[in-house]
């Protein structure tokens, strides 16, 4: 008879290895750090948010100003002829193509901005945290408005530096090419 060969039990354990370990004790931190950064550019971020819908604000006013400006010099020039009384058809209808394109984009940057303001509407560029919030997740969107206004007030800015000019050479009795 033989005698039975007895296999040493397997001893399970449950301890981790230290590079196991000091990789969880890594992720964990890793994790925590992701937050707090995280935390820090919401907190950055809603701070300067009225600031940074001033200065919008500030932008579209400005180059409302400007389409207005723009608006009255051609309308003054346009009843004004170098030859006759009669406005220019030709430069009637450039005139209001270009501020057609521009009312809208002023308009929809406008009611964007207008929908961020803060109930005290004393407080010119105020916005309370709700409108914060908005702010900073659609600021992007707003800032693209931005650009097409950018965009159609340097339009309506070419074709009234163009009719402007045709005015003054006209008025002196120079062609373009003199």
């Amino acid at each position: 008879m033989s005698t039975p060969t007895t296999t040493p039990p397997v001893v399970l354990s449950c301890e981790d290895s230290p590079l196991s370990t000091t990789g969880n004790v890594l992720g964990i931190l890793t994790f925590a750090a992701a937050i707090y950064v995280s935390v820090l550019v919401y907190v950055n971020s809603m701070r300067s948010a009225s600031k940074r819908y001033s200065d919008m604000l500030e932008r579209l006013e400005l180059r409302y100003r400007e389409a207005e400006h723009l608006r009255y010099k051609l309308e003054a020039r346009q009843h004004t002829s170098a030859s006759d009384d009669r406005p220019n058809p030709i430069n009637h209808v450039r005139i209001q193509i270009a501020l057609n394109c521009t009312v809208k984009p002023l308009g929809e940057a406008m009611r964007a901005l207008q929908k961020f303001r803060g109930r005290d509407l004393r407080r010119r560029g105020t916005m309370d945290f709700q409108g914060r919030v908005r702010f900073v997740m659609q600021e992007d969107a707003v800032q693209d408005l931005l650009g097409k206004v950018e965009k159609a007030v340097g339009d309506l800015r070419d074709v009234a530096d163009d009719i402007l000019e045709q005015y003054v050479l006209l008025s002196s009795g120079c062609s373009r090419f003199c």
